[in-house]
């Protein structure tokens, strides 16, 4: 039986296109601030080129508060001068158990 659990997306794109420098720049910092909230479970990240990309994970699946927790925890985030953030996507989105 296969079940979708809710989870919050984010992505950020920027005019950077070094995966390393997205990493120290975005990634870290985002990620830092995102695993602070409350009832997370697991945050995934990955850096590539102009963007990166966040799965994060909530006990018991994502909800609209969640959602706007994290819309609320990433505002307060301040990027290094040298990043450009063209664009910022968060939505609530879901993915697939395996069973």
């Amino acid at each position: 039986m296969q079940s979708k659990e809710a989870l919050v997306a984010l992505r950020y794109l920027s005019s950077e296109q070094s995966p390393e420098l997205l990493e120290n720049w975005v990634l870290e910092p985002v990620e830092r601030a995102l695993v602070s909230l409350g009832r997370v479970s697991s945050v995934t990240a990955t850096a590539s080129h102009g963007y990166v990309d966040f799965q994060i994970q909530f006990e018991g699946g994502a909800t609209e508060q969640d959602l706007a927790s994290v819309e609320k925890q990433i505002e307060k985030i301040v990027f290094a001068n040298q990043v450009a953030i063209t664009s910022r996507t968060v939505l609530l989105g879901s993915v697939k158990d395996k069973g």
